[in-house]
């Protein structure tokens, strides 16, 4: 999990982000390329697979594993795969196009609020407030790389992905220096 999130995940982002323009193009535009659609995919699934497991791992080391919680963060998973599935090709496919924005927002939302609700209800305050800090870090870089581009390119991708998959990582590992339980 620490090599996926700490090295692979990062090293096919930047390679994927380089197949392109950083500024004017995304990652889905090097997705919809036949040559890299295999890479892309691996890609996907792996930030997919590493994300449920990192916030399952977290609910395990807590004791906290309520089916709400696995259940809510399973069908985020499951539509995090998905969007990366879905081709975004306005030409093509105007369904599959607008349901892989719609989803990939959606997921994106959805594991801050989760993350954020979850780590309220730990009634532990440093890592609430770290997670708090943490996704407004995020947001805000997010926002001014929006402002940058004009739109969702590759340098806003690069930011989210590797950010969120080495923030569970850092998170896990401040988790585990509470005993829970």
């Amino acid at each position: 999990m620490n090599i996926t999130g700490l090295f692979l995940l990062p090293g096919l982002s930047i390679y994927i982000a380089t197949r392109s323009h950083l500024l004017y193009e995304n990652f889905t535009y090097v997705g919809n390329q036949s040559a890299y659609r295999p890479i892309f995919l691996t890609w996907g699934i792996l930030l997919s697979m590493h994300m449920l497991v990192t916030f399952i791992a977290l609910l395990k080391i807590t004791h906290n594993q309520h089916a709400s919680y696995i259940l809510l963060v399973s069908i985020l998973g499951i539509l995090h795969g998905i969007s990366y599935v879905l081709p975004y090709n306005k030409d093509t496919s105007l369904l599959a196009s607008e349901l892989h924005v719609y989803i990939s927002i959606a997921t994106f939302i959805g594991y801050i609020l989760l993350l954020l609700l979850y780590m309220y209800r730990l009634h532990n305050f440093y890592l609430f407030i770290t997670t708090v800090k943490a996704m407004i870090t995020l947001l805000v870089a997010m926002f001014f790389s929006l402002m940058l581009t004009g739109d969702i390119s590759s340098v806003v991708e690069l930011i989210n992905t590797n950010y969120m998959s080495i923030f569970m990582l850092y998170l896990l590992k401040k988790t585990k220096r509470y005993q829970y339980g």
